[in-house]
């Protein structure tokens, strides 16, 4: 390994004679198969305690220490150094098994401790048949029921009130009780061959992620990315309060690094100062890692422009993509030219990127064993704070040229175009080999058996054109799911309430087999409201129902769960036919139908209060001018729409809950609480 120090003129913050700028540069390591861990058998041990010490000093003193004086590199001399240390062990060592005891979570010391307790007496009685000991043993083990009795309550109590601050502990709780790991014994590799133990599962792993990441292409710098002035995007200073900012956002779970202060400290105030420059550049149909955008502003947009297209009678075609491992295919050499070349990132901070994406190392780790290190030649980390703002500044030309409308979330690419004519599909074929060759020129690939169309129309006979990527037809659907809600060519989104419902039931049975020690009604409530309850309502200004036969189906899930709770309260279930507003009014409960009208409302403040960056949404608001001297205070006109299906678009939807409530309050100027107040008012 070969290291050299040079003095660097380029620095990331201002530089003085006591902290100069500095170069590292360190020669490549085969890390290839190498194994970072000591190697020691998870069920067979050295022992010690049994040792021939004589023997293993005269070895020590004859070995070949000289040995290590043969090789400059660091991590050779250490291999050498292990090897002849465990040749030694394992000549003048015995081995011993190590008996492993798992015991359920909520043992403590104290049970664990009459457990063994209890299995001593009994092996010495059976050894002894000592009467005494007998009664000693039948002492312990009612003594051992009781305290394990006395240690589950205190878990299932103690799990009920960690569910109610954070209900994803619930998933713990189940696991524990268990007592199952979804981590698989054993593995069949690509070849076919069975891996068994944690150490072949976990090199197995490692050999298919090593597989996933490509070689980086050499990328000329004059290929016509020359698009802004450089040293626009540098990071002038870092100050003290920025440090203290950057640390508040820092979770517990955050590892620390070798100095101690965990990386992603030095990852967040790098966004901060990065991020404000180049918002702007990017692209407007990108809703992934933005803020104030997510998958219901790109759901919004999109459903808003299906809607009107089939209240026309008009026919939309839509090509979804799928790119395969998109992330961590990513090219180093491309993303620097485009991050230099495109958003004029300094020439400090393109250093600082080149070595921030450069040699890194990874390994799997399954239980308590490691795989062999391998690098990361491609792709952005995951799980950091710039990764995801890497790629979608790489990802940003994606739609650079094409003259057909389209819709980012990550990695998540669809595009569509209203169909007239042959001319229309002609045009979006253009599109999808426009696409291909991006593919290509920034060295990702698309998986063309997850690459589908669907025509959206109303109509009896409809345009079907054979849409093609490079020569290899797509696939055909009349229903697809995109970003957790289930669009069919009708735009009916019946398949998607149906499905909902199914899936919230099982949920809902999931959560009753597995809540029966728990007392704590707040408990179940958190959990409904989490895991059942957000199923329900995930983007329902999308696909929410206009039917009442829909309304009362995903209505009768929430009415299931609270007679369930009085049950549980009262140990008398609640008769057929019982009111269900007294039944929500028990539990402080709002119907489903009245929470959805109170998250259009939410977002529509969001929208119109700046909270919400969705541009192509909040132009879709038909906003009233009134004439002068005007009485009327309804703030949207309303058009009616040709077909029922118009009553669905986000934006009818948001304006007609809020005109319903426009002479009591000011979007404006009242906050959102009061707004939803009024509304919870108007309709009770």
């Amino acid at each position: 390994m070969n290291c050299d120090i040079l003095d660097d003129s380029f620095s990331l913050v201002d530089a003085d004679s006591h902290h100069p700028p500095i170069h590292f540069s360190v020669g490549d390591l085969d890390v290839r198969r190498r194994n970072h861990r000591i190697n020691c058998d998870e069920l067979n041990e050295f022992n010690f305690r049994k040792a021939d010490f004589v023997a293993m000093y005269g070895m020590i003193l004859g070995a070949q220490w000289s040995d290590l004086l043969l090789t400059d590199e660091p991590e050779k001399a250490c291999e050498i150094l292990y090897a002849i240390l465990y040749d030694i062990f394992d000549k003048t060592v015995p081995r011993k098994s190590r008996r492993r005891r798992n015991f359920p979570v909520w043992y403590d010391a104290e049970v664990v401790d009459l457990v063994f307790k209890k299995e001593r007496v009994w092996k010495k009685y059976k050894r002894t048949k000592n009467i005494s000991l007998l009664f000693e043993y039948k002492q312990l083990r009612k003594l051992l029921k009781s305290k394990i009795s006395i240690a589950h309550a205190n878990y299932v109590q103690s799990s009920e009130q960690n569910i109610i601050l954070d209900p994803a502990q619930f998933w713990a709780f189940v696991n524990n009780r268990r007592g199952s790991s979804r981590i698989p014994d054993e593995i069949r590799d690509a070849q076919g061959n069975i891996k068994c133990g944690q150490r072949d599962v976990a090199d197995s792993f490692a050999t298919y992620f090593e597989g996933i990441y490509q070689v980086p292409q050499c990328v000329r710098t004059d290929d016509g990315d020359v698009g802004v002035d450089s040293d626009i995007v540098h990071v002038s200073s870092v100050c003290v309060d920025d440090l203290i900012l950057a640390a508040r956002k820092l979770k517990n779970k955050n590892t620390a690094g070798p100095d101690g202060i965990p990386s992603k400290l030095f990852e967040i105030i790098l966004y901060k100062n990065i991020f404000p420059s180049i918002k702007n550049r990017i692209r407007s149909e990108q809703h992934g890692f933005m803020p104030q955008r997510s998958s219901l502003t790109n759901l919004a947009v999109f459903s808003q422009e299906l809607i009107e297209t089939l209240d026309q009678s008009e026919q939309l075609d839509v090509i979804y993509t799928d790119f395969s491992k998109a992330f961590d295919r990513v090219d180093h050499g491309r993303l620097i030219m485009k991050l230099k070349f495109r958003f004029g990132f300094s020439d400090g901070l393109i250093k600082l990127m080149s070595s921030y994406l450069s040699n890194r190392l990874q390994y799997v780790r399954v239980e308590n064993s490691n795989s062999f290190l391998f690098p990361a030649s491609s792709g952005v980390p995951q799980g950091s704070n710039l990764g995801p703002l890497l790629f979608i500044l790489f990802i940003n030309d994606l739609l650079d040229g094409m003259e057909v409308l389209g819709l980012l979330f990550a990695d998540d690419l669809k595009f569509f175009l209203k169909v007239k004519s042959l001319l229309d599909c002609v045009e979006l074929q253009h599109a999808i080999d426009r696409l291909y060759h991006w593919c290509v020129l920034n060295c990702l690939s698309l998986n063309v058996e997850k690459c589908h169309v669907i025509s959206y129309t109303r109509k009896k006979f409809s345009i079907r054109y054979p849409y093609n990527l490079n020569g290899n037809d797509l696939n055909r659907v009349t229903q697809t799911r995109d970003l957790g809600v289930l669009f069919d060519d009708k735009c009916s989104f019946v398949p998607h309430i149906e499905n909902t419902i199914s899936s919230a039931f099982r949920t809902y049975g999931f959560i009753v087999r597995n809540s029966k020690y728990f007392l704590n009604t707040r408990t179940l409530i958190s959990l409904f409201n989490s895991l059942i309850r957000s199923k329900l309502e995930y983007a329902s200004i999308i696909w929410r129902p206009i039917y009442e036969c829909h309304v009362n189906r995903l209505e009768a899930v929430q009415r299931r769960f609270y007679k369930f709770l009085v049950w549980r309260l009262d140990s008398v279930y609640p008769p057929v036919g019982c009111d269900h507003k007294s039944l929500l009014k028990r539990f402080s409960a709002q119907p489903l139908e009245t929470r959805r009208a109170l998250l259009a409302l939410n977002t529509l403040f969001k929208l119109l209060n700046n909270r919400i960056d969705c541009p192509a949404l909040l132009e879709k608001l038909p906003i009233l001018t009134p004439r002068l001297e005007s009485r009327g205070r309804t703030l949207f006109y309303l058009r009616s729409g040709r077909t029922n299906l118009s009553l669905q678009s986000p934006s009818h939807y948001m304006c007609d809950i809020y005109n319903q409530i426009a002479d009591k309050v000011d979007l404006f100027v009242d906050s959102l609480d009061k707004i939803q107040k009024a509304y919870i008012v108007v309709v009770e």
